[in-house]
């Protein structure tokens, strides 16, 4: 059985995009990339047909959640299980998939992470922070069983995809993956956290600061990115009220809103993009599909 990467592309910077297809081809036997209506769109395809690629053109960006559902289909459509989904802008380590592989038999895996280093921050995590979680990290030696993970650079079971329903394609972008993760521990399946530092990844332009003197990431997204964060943190936070430490996200989620703009760019309009995701989040439904 095949085991494929996946990049889903949007204005992706053509250099970084063929690293990162450098990095991971040799470790895998497919590759898929789906495009989001990048302007950049005959790159992309020269660079898919360069790297013998499967390409999937939307025309349009139809979110991150959309089109990590297209990546699941299409593998499990080939009579495959597992994919690694990537940013455009990750690079994996030589050996992730070696690292990967002892577990591809466990019973009740969903995903497979590692741990990431960010380039801009320095820090070495698996890019969650578990104190917004009931969930608890188990430490196991060479791995942990984690709470959550995010996309990039997981080998996700397209199988176990289709049973838990896939990615909430309400959620567009920002919390795609925390919804995802919760909804495998909801279903009974396990994301495994290898101890390897396997991807090179970056959170927007983010810096490290100090706020009320506590270490704060300031990611440096555009005001869209703001409006989203905060929309989906509302949704997140009613689909699964019972699942999250409330106190921790809400005061989070204020933080973002009312205090990290004005250490940033355009802090009005990052501030008025996240009121805005605070209005729209507390109208959205739950999808209960």
């Amino acid at each position: 059985m095949d085991i494929w990467a996946s990049i889903i592309t949007y204005n992706p910077d053509e250099e970084r995009l063929r690293l990162n297809l450098n990095a991971v081809r040799p470790q895998v036997n497919r590759l898929l990339i789906v495009d989001n209506g990048s302007n950049n769109l005959k790159a992309v395809q020269d660079i898919a047909q360069e790297f013998k690629c499967e390409l999937i053109s939307n025309g349009k960006n139809v979110g991150i959640a959309r089109a990590l559902n297209q990546v699941a289909e299409y593998v499990f459509n080939q009579g495959d299980e597992w994919v690694l989904t990537l940013d455009q802008d990750s690079v994996c380590q030589n050996k992730l998939i070696v690292n990967y592989r002892p577990y591809l038999n466990w019973a009740n895996v969903g995903m497979i992470t590692c741990d990431i280093y960010d380039r801009n921050t320095g820090v070495v995590s698996n890019g969650i922070v578990e104190r917004h979680l009931k969930y608890k990290r188990i430490d196991c030696g060479e791995y942990s069983i984690i709470p959550m993970a995010i996309t990039s650079g997981c080998l996700m079971n397209v199988q176990v995809c289709k049973v838990v329903g896939g990615f909430d394609n309400q959620m567009f972008i920002d919390y795609v993956d925390f919804d995802y993760c919760l909804n495998l521990h909801c279903h009974g399946y396990k994301i495994i956290n290898v101890h390897y530092t396997g991807l090179l990844h970056e959170i927007g332009h983010g810096k490290k600061i100090r706020i009320f003197g506590r270490d704060c990431i300031l990611t440096n997204h555009t005001p869209i990115r703001h409006y989203y964060i905060a929309r989906n943190t509302i949704y997140f936070i009613k689909k699964y009220w019972n699942c999250i430490n409330k106190f921790s996200i809400i005061s989070e989620l204020l933080a973002r809103v009312f205090v990290v703009p004005f250490f940033e760019k355009n802090s009005v309009r990052k501030l008025m993009g996240a009121i805005r995701g605070l209005r729209d989040g507390v109208k959205m439904k739950i999808d209960v599909d």
